[in-house]
């Protein structure tokens, strides 16, 4: 098992946007990102909402974790917009999607020129999800 969250006593100045329509996802999400000293976390249920943070907030948002399949604008629909933006924020996707659909993202964020710096299944594996944000607080 990862070492990070033996350090949830440390608290890390990251902000983390979250991106899923499934409340008890983004809970499960909050929930590990805390086990670990990240405490600004930025909840959405959709990706309209996202980009409105995204758009409106004054401080710097450090890592995006966002779902592919959400009603009115999906997680490809959310990576155009973040290629808009020309961002560089890193990006983790999350699915339940087969391999093929989360390659498919991760190729649009390449081609894109975008961060993402993993994809995971969901059911989201703490071992590899810590090992992600390890790369982004260690």
């Amino acid at each position: 098992m990862s070492e990070l969250p033996s350090s949830a006593d440390q608290k890390y100045h990251l902000r983390v946007l979250v991106i899923d329509d499934d409340t008890m996802q983004l809970d499960y999400l909050s929930i590990l990102l805390r086990s670990v000293g990240i405490q600004d976390i930025i909840c959405a249920e959709d990706a309209n909402l996202a980009v409105t943070h995204l758009d409106s907030l004054e401080k710097p948002i450090h890592l995006i974790i966002c779902d592919l399949v959400m009603p009115t604008m999906d997680g490809f629909d959310f990576l155009w917009e973040l290629a808009k933006r020309a961002s560089q924020i890193p990006l983790i996707i999350v699915s339940a999607q087969a391999q093929e659909v989360r390659h498919s993202a991760a190729l649009v964020a390449q081609l894109k020129s975008l961060n993402l710096i993993g994809e995971l299944e969901k059911p989201i594996d703490r071992d590899q999800f810590f090992a992600l944000i390890q790369t982004q607080i260690g």
